[in-house]
Order: structure tokens, then C-alpha cells, then sequence
């Protein structure tokens, strides 16, 4: 017959087991919470990546065949002006491009070849307020194919803005071989951008005068303004930074037809500058850009 010490003996040690067991059976949940909030961890920052680098995208709606026609088959840009826009107020519109099919290769004497795709590396000279972002990862755009620009923010300075469309140029690989870049493009011909202030008289009116060329840009000591005057007018002329702050104005007295304006910027700091010519009909908005 058993003592009853030896029960109350028995009867502690399970216990004692019972109680290691359930410490062995909560560091076992424990590590594998633990195991569980590294695994979601880094899915976590993965969806949140991949909802990220989407929303970095355009959320533009690209043209097609029938609103951006490209009867030459030599690429296309549509519209050919923006929609207006208002200083001080959001704009939100977009732009489609076509890439053409084919590149003139300047290098080997102007040979014609095939293009593989183009990327976007800037849209210059946009009003200030005013950034941009494509449709395409990388604004990658392959030949063939519709993508899209969207012009996007609040703009802080009225004018007439020719839009510089900055493109990196490739054809095909050699044998399989990765794409060649051979060269950038800098489209400044077929689109602009109006903001119109509607507090002011009298908007831009390009055939009241228009801007030619602005040579050399970019500068290190001056630089000549070419436009176009329809008539006998006075003009002002400034020059600010991008913070707004204006640091060069002269008005002049200028005649019918052409006029060269000489702008001395000696004593500019190297860097980019915007420019505005104006009259009492309206005024034109450029980008300086000085050197060392």
C-alpha cells in the first residue's frame, strides 16, 4: 500500500509537468506568431511596393487610332495644343504620343532605320506648378503602340508655354541583343500650353506677336530674343527664378516685324530661369538656362 506522501509526491510532479507543458505549448505559439509577423512583414511592404510604384503611373486614357491618326506612319503627338489653363487653379489633362516606326540616323549620313522604342526623360518648360508623369513603366513607349502624358497641378504663372518633349532614342539589337540607344530628341514644336489669368486684359494672341528663337539658350553671357511684332508696340521683358523672384526687367519700344532683344545675364547665377515677354495684348513664357 502506497504512502500518502508518496501520493502528494505523484501528484506534484504532474503538476510540475502539466505546467511545463503549458509553458512548452505558449513558447511554441509564441514563436510561431513570431514566425508568422516575419513572413507578413515583407508581403506586407510588398503589396504595399507594388500599390505604390502603380500610383506612380499616369492615370491618363491613351488616344488610338481613330482620335490620334497617323496617316504618315511617322509618329504622332495629340492634341496639338493643350486645353487652357487657369493660374491658381488645378489642371488635370493629358497628352497621347505615338512613337514612329522609324528613325533618321544623323550620325551615318541621315540613314533611315528601324526604331525599337523611346523613353521619356523630360517634358520641359512647363508652366511652374505644373509636373508631369506617363502611363508606361519607366516611360518606356514601344513603337506601334498608344501611350499617354498627364499634365497635372496648380499653375502659378500665366503665359504661352511651348512644351519641350525630351525623348531617348532606340533601335533594335544586333542578333538578340539588348535595344541601342543612338541618340536624344528634343521635340519643342508640337505642343503648347496656355494659362490664362482671368483677372488680367487681354490674353495671348499669337498672331499679335510671337516668339522666333531664343539663341544661344543655354548662355553663359547673353543670349538674343527673335519675335515678331504685328505692329509698333511697347514690350516688357523679365526674367525670374523658379522661386518667383524676379530678377531682371527692362521695357523697350518695339517696331512692326522682327526684333532681337539681347539679354545679359552675366551676372545670373548658373541655372534655369524663366523668361517673359510681354504687351498689352498678352504675354509669351520661356525657360533660360544658364551655364558656367
Amino acid at each position: 500500500m502506497d504512502k500518502p506522501g508518496n501520493h502528494r509526491l505523484a501528484l506534484k510532479i504532474m503538476t510540475s509537468v502539466q505546467r511545463w507543458n503549458h509553458l512548452t505549448l505558449k513558447i511554441r505559439i509564441f514563436e510561431k506568431n513570431r514566425t508568422m509577423k516575419k513572413t507578413a512583414t515583407p508581403l506586407l511592404l510588398l503589396a504595399f511596393a507594388v500599390m505604390l510604384s502603380g500610383s506612380l503611373k499616369s492615370q491618363c486614357i491613351p488616344g488610338d487610332k481613330t482620335t490620334c491618326p497617323d496617316p504618315e506612319n511617322n509618329g504622332e503627338v495629340c492634341p496639338d495644343s493643350m486645353p487652357d489653363a487657369t493660374i491658381n487653379l488645378m489642371y488635370n489633362q493629358d497628352f497621347t504620343i505615338l512613337a514612329p516606326a522609324e528613325y533618321i540616323l544623323d550620325t551615318i549620313g541621315g540613314v533611315v532605320i528601324d526604331l525599337h522604342h523611346i523613353k521619356i526623360k523630360d517634358v520641359g518648360n512647363l508652366p511652374p506648378g505644373i509636373t508631369w508623369v506617363s502611363n508606361a513603366e519607366d516611360s518606356i513607349f514601344m513603337v506601334g503602340t498608344y501611350y499617354c502624358v498627364l499634365l497635372e497641378g496648380i499653375p502659378t504663372l500665366k503665359g504661352h508655354f511651348k512644351l519641350e518633349i525630351v525623348i531617348d532614342v532606340y533601335i533594335p539589337g544586333i542578333l538578340g541583343s539588348p535595344p541601342i540607344y543612338v541618340g536624344t530628341v528634343t521635340d519643342s514644336t508640337s505642343l503648347a500650353m496656355n494659362v490664362t489669368d482671368p483677372s488680367a486684359i487681354g490674353e495671348f494672341d499669337p498672331n499679335l506677336f510671337k516668339l522666333i528663337t531664343t539663341s544661344p539658350n543655354p548662355f553663359s553671357e547673353s543670349t538674343d530674343l527673335k519675335f515678331q511684332s504685328a505692329e509698333p508696340d511697347e514690350y516688357s521683358f523679365e526674367v525670374f527664378e523658379l522661386c518667383g523672384n524676379m530678377v531682371f526687367v527692362k521695357k523697350f519700344q518695339a517696331t512692326s516685324g522682327i526684333n532681337i532683344l539681347t539679354f545679359k545675364g552675366n551676372d545670373l547665377k548658373p541655372g534655369i530661369y524663366i523668361y517673359q515677354l510681354r504687351n498689352k495684348h498678352g504675354l509669351f513664357t520661356g525657360r533660360l538656362m544658364k551655364s558656367q
